[in-house]
């Protein structure tokens, strides 16, 4: 069996912690708070979050922790720029939206890599994206989906003037394609999926995000709680690192703690699992890949600016636990 692919966690090493860790040289006392709300989208994108929660990993290290879903990554985000929770999973864009827009907002760490299951879903009788000129293309605004439609398009030699946009909710997507509403749309596993058991032959999967880009979920917290809660971080990375560690060695168990949490068939809870690159390092090539975004995001007139990355993310906390995960 396949083991799921750790390459981004810096070899995997799980350390022995100190019991008095120290972050810019003052001792730092265990989580101050009762519970802590993590935000999520709905699908496996944010399986080690469940697994930390579900397994008690969180819990091991002082961090009581509450997931509440939304429909996505960027509905997450959207609830934690209007002040509320403690840790949010969302995709690279939202992510670099938070930052920019709530300077109370910093990031924490990555979570995982994908590529391949970022995707291209069209009618079957279009077999090259050219063909996609003049057709109506589905897309989530705000979501890395129109990030993804974009960098799709390009690739093809388009460009989103060339085909009749809809912003639609990825479910909707699904339903859409199937009833002749759109003729395709980018967006992120497990909907192509759905759309192929939904469509049969009717549709097929145009092209992936293989070669064109890698989109990365990136883990956010708030200014205030690294200042006066620093040890929930620290927590918070262990737990992730826990859940890690155990969804290689159980992936079938771990397919299935995922599949009953948000009611999604198992072999596409496993496929999803295998699809994706987790890790948690602070590497350049997360930076980089983040920039490219910004960089669409700031000629769409989304952005203001780069990343600043000295004040938008926190790589102290994943330092302390190993070196290894910043460079």
């Amino acid at each position: 069996m396949r083991k799921i692919n750790f390459s981004l966690v810096g070899g995997f090493v799980i350390l022995t912690f100190i019991v008095a860790l120290f972050i810019s040289g003052s001792a730092m006392a265990a989580p101050k708070k009762s519970e802590y709300l993590y935000f999520v989208g709905s699908t496996p994108h944010f399986t080690p979050m469940v697994i930390a929660t579900q397994k008690g990993y969180f819990k091991e290290n002082g961090l009581n922790v509450k997931i509440k879903t939304f429909t996505s990554g960027g509905m997450a985000a959207q609830s934690f720029l209007a002040g509320q929770g403690d840790f949010a999973c969302t995709g690279d864009w939202p992510a670099a939206r938070m930052w920019e827009v709530a300077k109370e907002t910093i990031g924490l760490h990555q979570i995982a890599a994908l590529s391949e299951l970022n995707v291209m879903v069209t009618r079957s009788d279009i077999t090259k994206g050219s063909q996609l000129k003049g057709k109506r293309l589905g897309y989530f605004l705000g979501t890395a989906s129109e990030f993804m439609a974009t960098k799709f398009l390009i690739s093809y030699g388009l460009t989103l003037d060339d085909v009749t946009l809809k912003n639609i909710p990825p479910t909707e997507m699904v339903v859409a394609l199937d009833r002749g509403d759109l003729d395709g749309f980018a967006v992120w596993q497990p909907f192509g999926w759905r759309a192929l058991q939904i469509s049969g032959k009717k549709v097929h999967i145009l092209t992936t995000g293989v070669g064109l880009f890698t989109s990365h979920m990136m883990v956010s917290t708030k200014k205030k709680l690294v200042q006066t809660d620093p040890d929930a971080c620290v927590a918070e990375i262990r737990g992730i690192l826990k859940a890690l560690d155990f969804m290689n060695n159980n992936l079938d168990e771990s397919t299935k703690i995922v599949a009953d949490f948000f009611k999604i068939p198992f072999d596409d809870v496993k496929r999803f699992i295998l699809g994706m690159d987790f890790g948690v390092a602070y590497s350049k090539k997360m930076r980089n890949d983040m920039n490219a975004v910004t960089g669409f995001m700031i000629k769409k007139g989304k952005g203001k600016g780069p990343i600043d990355w000295q004040n938008s993310f926190a790589p102290q906390f994943l330092k302390t636990v190993n070196p290894k995960y910043v460079e």
